[in-house]
């Protein structure tokens, strides 16, 4: 499980920007674990934390944020009142390219560019999510932005955002693994091998894979490996009833 490339879902922006600017830091970064924790323990939807340089560096491709091996379909930006402004102009960039972005719990109403006030970073806030920072706080809701691109921009706010937003990004992309029950993996993909390590599944659950082939069980206590007689092709994976 150290070899190969991690797989994954979801990227979070860790918030430093908030910390830095003074702006409800911990809110944010309490966010953020938060939504994490929820995703992965309740839907079993994996995530990594991502800092605004890896972002400003990142690739779109194919509706996914490549940077260092990884390919993410969703980024959530948590409770980030500041943001760097190429957080925001990427954010955007994704966005248009058909990716999905997630703000669970306030807009972004600052950043290093200009501060707060600024025109440019509330035109990128409202393309994406329908309002900017200052008119959410007049009262005006923010709205699911698409494209034509099958691009999504989805505002998660409230005293419950991080657990809602949890619940929401598990419907907004296709997900790499779908659970019976709340089980948890990690995925690695070693050259042409998915390998998963299912954690909390119960006896003879049904779950999804994004991965095709052939599927086999491998006995970490043991080193025993064996074939899995249970799988069988499903839409663009493979579903597999657990075994003991």
């Amino acid at each position: 499980l150290s070899q190969g490339v991690h797989v994954c879902d979801a990227a979070i922006m860790y918030p430093v920007a908030p910390l830095e600017a003074g702006m409800d830091g911990k809110t944010a970064l309490a966010t953020a674990f938060d939504t994490g924790t929820e995703m992965f323990l309740k839907h079993g939807m994996d995530f990594d934390f991502m800092d605004f340089q890896s972002l400003e560096h990142a690739e779109i491709r194919d509706k996914r944020l490549c940077v260092s091996g990884e390919e993410y379909k969703l980024l959530i930006l948590p409770a980030m009142r500041a943001v760097r402004f190429s957080t925001a102009q990427k954010a955007l960039e994704f966005y248009r390219a058909g990716g999905a972005v997630l703000c669970a719990g306030a807009l972004p109403e600052a950043s290093d560019r200009a501060g707060a006030e600024d025109p440019e970073l509330d035109a990128l806030v409202r393309e994406l999510f329908g309002v900017s920072a200052g008119e959410a706080a007049q009262g005006q809701a923010p709205s699911r932005q698409t494209n034509a691109a099958g691009g999504l921009g989805v505002v998660v706010a409230g005293d419950h955002a991080a657990a809602e937003a949890a619940t929401v990004a598990a419907t907004l992309v296709p997900r790499d693994f779908v659970p019976e029950g709340a089980a948890q993996t990690l995925h690695r993909r070693i050259g042409a091998r998915d390998v998963y390590m299912v954690m909390d599944a119960p006896e003879n659950g049904s779950c999804y894979f994004q991965a095709h082939g052939k599927a086999e069980l491998w006995d970490v206590w043991t080193g025993e490996t064996r074939p899995l007689l249970t799988a069988a092709p499903e839409n663009d994976g493979t579903r597999v009833r657990l075994p003991k």
